[in-house]
């Protein structure tokens, strides 16, 4: 039997774990791009919700917890356009991806406000990667569709 814990998160804090919520407004901008680097001001607000299960032969005393998926709400003001991606990625201290998912949003009116979508973390660098004891912090990337 598997314990299902869900909880907020603040994205750019440390990942605090607890058996409570934790309140969160995310704000994301995209900075230190390189060349002619800038900061680009975001036009997506989104709320993240991550999932956590805990693993383990005693659920008491010795378990994990792991980030099984993250779930992101479009707060608006737009709407996620049809074939954009959004990724989540779990960085360790060091701000290295120790693991990550992705979504393509495939419904013909795109992600609207106040929708959400659930990102699976399926790709991880090593065997618990997505322990939340491995985990510092939490990013999100939006990535338009193709331009045709």
């Amino acid at each position: 039997m598997m314990n299902v814990l869900v909880l907020l998160l603040v994205v750019g804090a440390s990942l605090a774990i607890g058996m409570a919520s934790l309140d969160n407004d995310i704000v994301t901008n995209a900075q230190d791009l390189g060349v002619g680097e800038k900061t680009i001001d975001s036009e997506i607000d989104a709320s993240l919700v991550l999932v956590i299960e805990r693993t383990g032969p005693d659920f008491e005393v010795n378990y994990k917890d792991v980030i099984v998926s993250c779930k992101f709400t479009n707060e608006g003001p737009n709407t996620i356009e049809t074939g954009s991606i959004i990724y989540c990625k779990l960085l360790d201290a060091a701000g290295n991806v120790i693991a990550e998912g992705s979504e393509e949003i495939t419904d013909v009116d795109g992600l609207g406000v106040g929708e959400e979508i659930v990102i699976p973390i399926d790709d991880v660098e090593f065997t618990n990667a997505n322990n939340v004891e491995n985990v510092d912090e939490i990013v999100f990337v939006v990535q338009g569709p193709p331009q045709t």
